[in-house]
């Protein structure tokens, strides 16, 4: 479903969707997604949400 939201330039959903899925202690499969997740909050201007990503 991630996937999904990012091919169709639906970041906000992207970025609620993750943030759902921290909050319930789940891990995303690949590396790939954290990747779109990163992109995402870059366009969005969320610049601090993605430096805590990286960390």
């Amino acid at each position: 479903m991630l996937g999904i939201y990012y091919r169709n330039n639906r970041l906000d959903r992207l970025v609620k969707l993750f943030k759902n899925h921290e909050a319930r202690g789940r891990k995303p499969p690949s590396n790939n997604i954290v990747q779109r997740v990163e992109d995402a909050y870059e366009m969005l201007g969320l610049i601090e949400e993605k430096k805590e990503l990286l960390e």
